[in-house]
């Protein structure tokens, strides 16, 4: 006869957790080997945390609890690929909690194990009945036990619990599984690695109907494979929030593959909200834009009056490349005039009016570099009317979406002080992207970086995310800063005076190029303006 799912000693869960376990230790970070009294045996428990070591102290973080697989511990997949996840719980800002889960055979309240895949139901109907009462104690007290531990971090550390993930492998997976039915409203998302382990007859599919899935599997996983797939086809077919991917791995190796994903999965369920509009106050210069004769395949704005610059007043070069590597230099028209409102030149590729059809896609990287070229040559021309009030060696080039390829691509001049990237990120290896035929940035163009770089990202629903993310990781030899907005990869641009990405781009620029130590004040620091603001989440490398 199977037994009920929920099979549990029901005094022992009924508990509140937070007092099954002693004091909680310091808030340390970085990672942490550590033990507490487990209340119903009395025995002592150790489990593995990992905090990212640019907590400070205050912020609510994300928190992953993870399940090791059969025979492993609580400090296996920590370690597992040079610390990997460790690695990405500090590029992410998640905390890691890994228990051992009462015994390394507790499975964490799930009786199944293989053959007993999905779609074996005569096999889990066999070791459900199979199971003596001192196994069941095991499995009641396993989940517990990691549930405990779940609570403990999370006391301890404030983490946000709105933002708490389940992730597992093996026999982890089957817990996963196990766990996200039993506390369906304790997960943001559930992450089952190689373990299909769910009884189709008995499992109870609508309490996580609605509970974001993301289960991976191996190719070279030969006794979960065949599982996995009739369970990610029932999924697909039953309409619940699943994705499913395989990756060409075995039943170990497939982990480390996965992890990036996992996180990539977590970070979209768990975005912030998405900011209001947001009118920024012009600086306070009046501004002209204008395709000059000498640069008339280019929009240059600048300050009306120039004669308020001159040799002690300079004017920086900002040079932009538009979304869609567009030759339009009216398509950020409001965005680029709050830039230059504040004492800068922009010049932006393309004509005010275009006439006549878009030219075909070349790659035209170029042309950032040509609009350095002329703000040089118009400094040094007596009869400009730019004469001597340029700033030549204050210089950035940014760009959105394949304008920012185009802006990594030229960012290896000598001449350029800081790179911007909007809602763009170096496309991988082997991508088909139209972007390739009209700009050569890409990850090769991260190792010619010399100055400080930031990216301003439209969080994890902009397109670009994934690349920007994996440019982050990739930059480490200058300083850069990451900033995600829930805006989507359209950014803010079209808001009074470019929103909420017009007002960090002039912070941004007076901070490099001008070196305003107010301007600084919106990067530098755990404390920084932009890092406690709730809508922006923020990354950095290389600078405090």
């Amino acid at each position: 006869m199977n037994r009920p799912f929920v099979t549990c000693v029901c005094t022992v869960i009924a508990l509140n957790l937070t007092i099954l376990a002693q004091a909680p230790p310091a808030r340390g970070t970085g990672d942490q080997r550590r033990q507490y009294v487990f209340a119903p045996t009395g025995q002592q428990m150790p489990y593995r945390v990992y905090v990212p070591k640019t907590w400070d102290g205050k912020a609510s973080l994300p928190i992953i609890l993870m399940l090791h697989g059969a025979g492993a511990n609580e400090g296996t997949y920590l370690d597992q690929a040079e610390g990997l996840l460790m690695k990405l719980a500090e590029q992410h800002r998640y905390i890691v909690v890994s228990p051992l889960g009462f015994t390394p055979l507790g499975a964490y309240g799930n009786p199944l194990r293989l053959p007993a895949v999905f779609g074996q139901t005569a096999a889990a109907a066999s070791q459900r009945a199979a199971v003596t009462p001192a196994r069941q104690r095991e499995l009641n007290l396993s989940e517990l036990e990691v549930m405990t531990a779940l609570e403990i971090v999370t006391e301890e550390y404030g983490a946000d619990r709105s933002r708490t993930y389940l992730a597992g492998h093996s026999m982890g997976s089957g817990g996963a599984w196990h766990l996200a039915a039993r506390y369906p409203e304790r997960w943001r998302a559930v992450a089952p690695m190689s373990g299909p382990f769910v009884d189709q007859a008995t499992y109870p599919f609508d309490r996580i109907r609605r509970l974001p899935i993301f289960m991976t599997e191996g190719t070279g996983a030969t006794p979960s494979l065949e599982g996995s797939r009739v369970l990610a086809r029932h999924m697909r077919e039953g309409g619940f929030a699943f994705e499913y991917l395989e990756v060409d791995g075995n039943h170990g190796s497939m982990v480390p593959m996965v992890w990036p994903r996992i996180f990539e999965f977590f970070n979209r369920q768990g975005q912030g909200p998405t900011p209001p509009p947001r009118a920024v106050v012009p600086g306070p210069h009046g501004v002209t834009a204008e395709s000059y004769p000498t640069l008339a395949t280019h929009t240059v704005y600048h300050p009306t009056n120039l004669d308020a610059f001159g040799p002690s007043n300079r004017l920086p070069i900002v040079a932009w490349g538009n979304g869609a590597c567009a030759r339009n230099g009216s398509a950020f028209a409001g965005f680029l005039t709050q830039i230059a409102s504040h004492g800068y030149l922009a010049i932006a590729i393309g004509p005010k009016s275009p006439l006549g059809p878009a030219p075909a896609p070349t790659i035209d990287d170029q042309l950032l570099l040509d609009a350095i070229d002329w703000a040089v040559r118009q400094n040094g021309d007596r009869s400009s009317r730019f004469y001597s009030r340029i700033d030549t060696t204050r210089i950035a080039v940014m760009g959105q979406s394949c304008g920012g390829l185009q802006a990594l691509a030229v960012s290896h001049d000598p001449r350029i002080t800081t790179t911007v990237v909007w809602n763009s990120g170096a496309l991988p290896p082997g991508s088909s992207s139209p972007a390739l035929k009209q700009s050569a940035g890409n990850k090769d163009s991260l190792n010619r970086l010399h100055g400080p770089v930031a990216y301003f990202i439209g969080g994890p629903t902009d397109v670009a995310y994934p690349n920007a993310e994996d440019d982050f990781a990739r930059i480490s030899t200058v300083p850069v800063f990451k900033g995600n907005l829930n805006v989507g990869h359209g950014g803010t641009y079209r808001q009074p005076g470019g929103g909420w990405f017009g007002e960090v781009a002039v912070a941004w620029l007076d901070y490099q190029l001008k070196g305003s130590a107010e301007a600084a004040k919106w990067f530098v620091g755990a404390d920084c303006r932009l890092c406690t603001d709730p809508l922006w989440a923020i990354e950095k490398k290389g600078m405090r």
